[in-house]
């Protein structure tokens, strides 16, 4: 008997992770970084999309040696959905389930449990604002949850305060695990001309740029009215706008009528973000609430500095006037200032983004986040690493 466990011990750990689709995005570029970087001799990685089709980045994590398959969910066909999912599980000898939707939880964790999983893991990306009555209607489902999930992983503090408020989640059951990014990708020292031409930006312009999907909560209309104030008085600035979305329209629209339209770029999805952070100058988020934001990291990473807006995680990444700077929500003079500051300030601009290399580097690489969840995969199955 003590061989057969010592032969199971030996054997990689067999996880599934949950996820949408593998489009560019935050939640899909840390599934890519699980994909490449987590040792293969100890955990067998397989990643299911419950959305249809596979997504941009499927063929990045393929070639990482990850199988990629997809089980369509379809709420109007929940029960076919859980035979098909708890089927798979069960074929496939999955030890550890880990689903990224929070939403969908509840049904992916009563798969895994007729799957016969040894351990189910819900990590919570986000910060969700809710209506009353989908918050009571999202505490029932998740108390039904909860009776399937090992562990909860808030991806920060403010995460984790969020769905203990809202959701009515067992604190036991919960765990912080930072996000963290590749800061041997995200180094600032990329060829950057040859995009920069091709995207038409004057190289004689100090360029200010946000990274993210265009959608309301990412805020991109104040950066737009922040940069068409410091181009009214004069500074040779202009913004890049990387990312895709539902309002790409309108923002194209509202920098027509700033009679900026002329400064501004958008790019849509870019697979080579390290390459454009490397051509800023400045970073900017103007977020109305983010779980962490990735891209800040990989920002400061790139050796930028990075305002941001002062949603609650912010402050958990950044030290104000120190490695960064946050200003209010909404604030478009408070952010036109600290442009204005900036573009004046080249020596500042350095410095800042120096320290803020330094902090990603020692408190932010990928390689504690992957430790962390290899850790409790190997915790929550019962297996010793």
């Amino acid at each position: 008997m003590e061989s057969v466990n010592n032969n199971k011990n030996q054997m990689p750990l067999k996880v599934l992770h949950i996820v949408g689709r593998l489009n560019y995005g935050g939640i899909e570029t840390i599934i890519r970084d699980f994909a490449k970087r987590l040792p293969r001799d100890r955990i067998m990685q397989t990643i299911c999309c419950i959305l249809p089709g596979e997504g941009a980045l499927t063929e990045e994590v393929r070639r990482a040696g990850v199988v990629v398959h997809v089980i369509p969910y379809n709420s109007r066909r929940i029960i076919s959905f859980l035979r098909n999912l708890s089927a798979f599980i069960r074929n496939e000898g999955i030890d550890v389930v880990h689903s990224h939707i929070f939403f969908s939880t509840v049904w992916i964790a009563l798969a895994s449990k007729l799957g016969g999983v040894k351990g189910f893991v819900s990590t919570i990306h986000s910060i969700y604002s809710l209506s009353l009555t989908k918050c009571i209607e999202f505490r029932i489902l998740n108390m039904i949850a909860n009776q399937f999930i090992s562990k909860n992983v808030c991806i920060s503090s403010s995460v984790l305060n969020n769905s203990l408020k809202n959701f009515g989640l067992r604190k036991s059951t919960f765990e912080v695990i930072h996000n963290g990014i590749d800061t041997t990708v995200f180094t600032g020292d990329y060829e950057f001309k040859n995009i920069y031409t091709e995207i038409g930006v004057p190289s004689d312009a100090i360029i200010v740029g946000t990274v993210g999907s265009l959608r309301e909560i990412k805020n991109q209309s104040m950066l737009l009215k922040s940069l068409s104030q410091a181009i009214q008085k004069g500074m040779n600035v202009c913004g890049i706008i990387v990312g895709e979305g539902s309002l790409r329209k309108k923002l194209e629209d509202e920098a027509k009528s700033l009679n900026i339209d002329d400064k501004i770029f958008f790019t849509g999805a870019r697979n080579d973000v390290p390459e454009i952070l490397s051509g800023l100058d400045i970073f900017v988020l103007t977020s109305i609430y983010e779980g962490v934001g990735n891209v800040i990291l990989e920002a400061m990473s790139s050796k930028l500095p990075v305002i941001v807006t002062n949603f609650q995680a912010a402050f958990e990444l950044i030290n104000n006037n120190i490695d960064g700077y946050i200003v209010p929500v909404n604030d478009v003079n408070a952010l036109a200032q600290k442009i204005e500051y900036l573009y004046y300030n080249s020596e500042e601009r350095e410095s800042i983004g120096r320290t803020a290399r330094k902090k990603a580097v020692e408190n932010f690489d990928a390689t504690k986040m992957l430790a962390g969840y290899e850790r409790l995969y190997y915790e929550i199955a019962g297996r010793t690493q």
